[in-house]
């Protein structure tokens, strides 16, 4: 099972309302958003002191991801490519693919503007098979642009240098902030299954050397400069922690080498 993190907070919003915030757009979008964004929590630091690092090779899963599966089915033709087949008019956004041994899934992260200042985002991850997309794994977030607020990236990785590579989410902060400002990653292989999920705190995502997912979280009171540090490989059959130590702020990669 994946490891503890304590009372971690992230921002979606319900279906109910993502379907407030289009059904009203027009007319009472602002209304609409400030009730979204009043029912999800504040952010917070991921563990309470003592700081709690992983315990080495401990099992690590996609258990608490951000990215959850559709209440029900949702499928769409399969015909012109993922950017033209899923990301739907009057949003801006686009996709990255992965494909392996156990099938073909199309990441998805979409934006649409909903009042001045604030959009609506989704992020997804789309099965390919009999010439259809069908949806696996979603997210629907409120995003206050103009305060800062950052939506995910998504990219295709090939963690392990195998070739096959896996779907990547990061989600970052609110807020903007210099250095490291990340606060989860969801990695989803090739079947649209969750492999790993990390909850992180101010902190960074990158490809480990060698293969893997390596991954530094900001220790809550150092003043950004403790990271709990890990990497993350499989072993056996399931993904374990294979390093798990706490470095200072300038073993953290700069921006350009994290994903």
């Amino acid at each position: 099972m994946s490891t503890a993190r304590g009372p971690r907070l992230s921002s979606p919003v319900s279906a109910g309302c993502t379907r407030a915030l289009l059904a009203l757009l027009a007319v009472v979008a602002p209304v609409a958003l400030v009730a979204c964004r009043r029912a999800r929590p504040q952010p917070q630091p991921p563990l309470a002191p003592p700081f709690a690092q992983t315990p080495l090779h401990a099992v690590v899963t996609g258990a608490g991801a951000l990215l959850t599966p559709p209440s029900q089915p949702v499928t769409r033709p399969a015909r012109r490519g993922p950017d033209a087949d899923l990301i739907d008019e009057g949003w801006q956004g686009r996709t990255a693919t992965a494909a392996g041994p156990s099938g073909s899934v199309a990441g998805v992260v979409e934006q649409r503007s909903v009042v001045r200042g604030h959009a609506l985002e989704r992020d997804q991850v789309y099965r390919l098979g009999g010439g259809r997309w069908s949806l696996a794994l979603q997210l629907t977030q409120a995003l206050a642009v103009d305060a800062g607020e950052a939506g995910a990236r998504v990219r295709a990785v090939d963690l392990l240098g195998d070739g096959r590579p896996f779907l990547v989410f990061v989600f970052p902060e609110s807020g903007s902030a210099t250095g490291p400002n990340e606060r989860a990653v969801d990695v989803v292989d090739s079947s649209g299954a969750l492999a790993v999920h990390r909850e992180l705190y101010f902190g960074g995502v990158a490809r480990a050397s060698g293969g893997g997912l390596e991954t530094w979280s900001l220790v809550p009171a150092t003043r950004r400069q403790l990271f709990r540090h890990e990497v993350d490989r499989p072993e056996g059959g399931a993904w374990v922690a294979e390093v798990s130590d706490l470095v200072t702020l300038g073993a953290v990669p700069a921006a350009p080498q994290r994903l």
